[in-house]
């Protein structure tokens, strides 16, 4: 029988109250009952995760910003950032969360919302997690990285042309995008054991590195919004934003590449010479005796997104800063050059290394400067006073650390000594860029190497002063990986070798 108006009516009240009710508990719960609602923090932030939401995806990327802003304001290096997520500021507490052999898991929430949610990077079972992680770790041992050195140099000279080109035409050179190419290059060739084909032609907008930057760009989006990444793939462009039809054509790229790898071992056509490629040709080979199961071809896909992405990204953005920070500090670009003109065109060690201007750039321009979230164990712990139960997401930012005057002394400015001597390797605890641990990031060696042989060569054989960039166009925001928010740039004054 059907409602009448009156008591369609009540029932809508009806319900109106029972929502309303139900708000004003889980509220009261939130705020005053919840075993962390003795902790510091916006009382919105204790409410909802929408807090964090705003800061994420409304004002781009500014919540790590912000960190610091709220430690002061509540005088607690304790704070709650959302109902159930805590950011820390103690550095000791750092190597608790983050050390080897931690029982401090990844909080699912965050990294199976990623892009990548089968990669090495989002597997939450710590066994599982090893296994594979051995698998691939030999291929990133020195010996491993030392038959990518000559790739990596052949980009490197690529991109030397370029700049030589900017010489001659007298044209300023988009360092971040020139920079951009070299990274993506690095990984396609490494990884693939493809042609080299982004630096050639890096002043014009390619699809792959257009599908990253949509990515990038609404990462946060899908860290609140996870099923993005579901739908995506199978959705009609007509009915995708730009993020989603970038995260399509992202995912096809990657999963021809991985087809490439399986046709290539299948004919016997895999060598040492493939340098990395060989991490997917070990992916594909199960072994009982260690308990490791062939990936899938989707968790193939995953990780293939995750080094291009992740490995370019990263790599760039040190590279652009790097670049910024040695031209602003004319007295460290001309240690460094005394130390490269004694040395080869490529080098890799030398008495003062340029590994300290690595070191210092991964320091003040964290590539990954955000929340790495991870799951307090039982029976819980006390943190500056503070009780976080078994449960609670705990996050400790790179930039907290790397802040931190305490650690690093003056630590807005690039003073790459500070990484020299007794004291410098004393320091090298402090260094969390690839953050530390059993969760470290695996391909740090490769990106070392590329930043080492990248700022060598450069910069010991061109003369470079930055083109309408100031401290302004290095003002940066947090899209999981930093990007700045205008373009670095330089005019090509002199080849010194010439």
């Amino acid at each position: 029988m059907a409602l009448t108006p009156d008591e369609l009516a009540r029932a809508g009240i009806t319900a109106v109250l029972i929502l309303l009710v139900s708000c004003v508990w889980v509220a009261f719960k939130r705020l005053y009952w919840h075993p962390l609602s003795s902790i510091p923090g916006p009382a919105l932030a204790g409410l909802t995760g929408w807090w964090e939401f705003y800061y994420d995806v409304v004002d781009n990327g500014t919540l790590v910003k912000n960190l610091p802003r709220l430690h002061r304001e509540y005088r607690s290096p304790v704070i709650r950032i959302s109902p159930n997520h805590v950011h820390v500021n103690d550095p000791e507490f750092y190597h608790v969360v983050y050390r080897a052999g931690t029982d401090y898991g990844k909080a699912p929430h965050f990294y199976k919302a990623l892009i990548y949610p089968e990669a090495l990077i989002a597997i939450m079972d710590a066994k599982r997690h090893r296994v594979y992680r051995n698998t691939i770790a030999p291929l990133f041992s020195p010996a491993a990285i030392d038959l990518c050195a000559p790739r990596i140099k052949d980009v490197v000279l690529k991109a030397a042309a370029k700049l030589d080109d900017g010489l001659r035409s007298g044209n300023p050179v988009n360092a971040e995008r020139l920079f951009r190419a070299v990274s993506v290059d690095v990984i396609y060739v490494t990884l693939f054991g493809q042609p080299d084909e982004f630096v050639q032609d890096y002043e014009h907008d390619h699809g792959l590195i257009i599908s990253m930057d949509k990515i990038t760009h609404g990462m946060w989006l899908a860290k609140h919004f996870p099923i993005i990444n579901d739908v995506a793939p199978y959705l009609p462009p007509a009915l995708t934003s730009s993020k989603l039809s970038g995260y399509a054509q992202f995912r096809k790229q990657c999963e021809a590449w991985v087809e490439g790898v399986q046709q290539r071992r299948e004919k016997g056509q895999l060598t040492t010479a493939d340098g990395l490629t060989t991490i997917f040709d070990a992916m594909l080979q199960p072994s009982e005796e260690r308990g490791y199961k062939a990936r899938t071809p989707k968790e193939l896909i995953d990780e293939a997104a995750l080094f291009i992405l992740a490995g370019s990204d990263t790599s760039a953005y040190s590279l652009t800063n790097a670049t910024y920070y040695l031209l602003t500090n004319p007295r460290v670009l001309d240690r460094l050059r005394t130390e490269l003109d004694a040395a080869e065109a490529f080098i890799r060690d030398c008495d003062w290394d340029e590994m300290a201007v690595v070191k210092e750039t991964l320091r003040l321009a964290t590539p990954v400067p955000g929340i790495t979230p991870r799951i307090v164990p039982e029976p819980g712990v006390t943190v500056q006073g503070h009780f976080l139960p078994a449960g609670t997401i705990v996050s400790i930012t790179h930039r907290t650390i790397h802040d931190n005057p305490g650690l690093f002394e003056d630590p807005t400015k690039f003073i790459p000594e500070r990484w020299l001597g007794e004291e410098g390797k004393a320091l090298d605890r402090w260094l969390v860029a690839f953050s530390k641990g059993s969760r470290q990031c695996v391909g740090s060696p490769l990106a070392y190497q590329e930043l080492a042989l990248t700022i060598s060569h450069l910069f010991s054989r061109f003369d470079l002063e930055l083109y309408e960039t100031d401290e302004k166009s290095m003002e940066w925001v947090d899209h999981v990986v930093a990007v700045n928010k205008e373009p670095v740039k330089v005019k090509v004054i002199r080849d010194r070798w010439a």
